[in-house]
């Protein structure tokens, strides 16, 4: 399963709808939906406009997830995979923590950014 795959069915879910009711009342067929969720097609901007005014939520979230997902890695393109995840906006230094922060377990996520948090408030106590 995919990320886009994954936040849709987890965001059905928390609001207690099952796909049928859901795509009943984003006004596609519960076949197309389902397909969404199971990675078979990825939703289409209309759908992603309608997902976003149902649950109220930032359309910018969704259509990055989809191109994540469309995303290749870095050793099949390394050139898209740059553009895709912010490469132009990045220095070197920050695509490779980046990258390696994108590897890390979600408990090793964790540490980072707690270890960087520290290390801010150590800066910022000697400025």
């Amino acid at each position: 399963m995919n990320n886009t795959c994954t936040f849709m069915k987890n965001l059905r879910v928390l609001n207690n709808l099952t796909q049928e009711e859901l795509s009943q009342r984003i006004g596609i067929t519960a076949s197309a939906y389902s397909h969404f969720e199971t990675g078979i097609r990825q939703p289409d901007i209309n759908t992603l406009v309608k997902l976003c005014c149902f649950y109220k939520i930032n359309i910018m979230h969704l259509i990055y997830l989809v191109c994540m997902d469309m995303c290749p890695t870095e050793d099949q393109d390394p050139g898209m995979f740059q553009i895709f995840t912010y490469g132009s906006l990045c220095s070197s230094d920050e695509n490779t923590l980046i990258t390696k922060f994108r590897r890390l377990d979600p408990d090793d996520k964790q540490n980072a950014l707690l270890f960087i948090t520290a290390a801010e408030i150590t800066e910022n106590e000697n400025h």
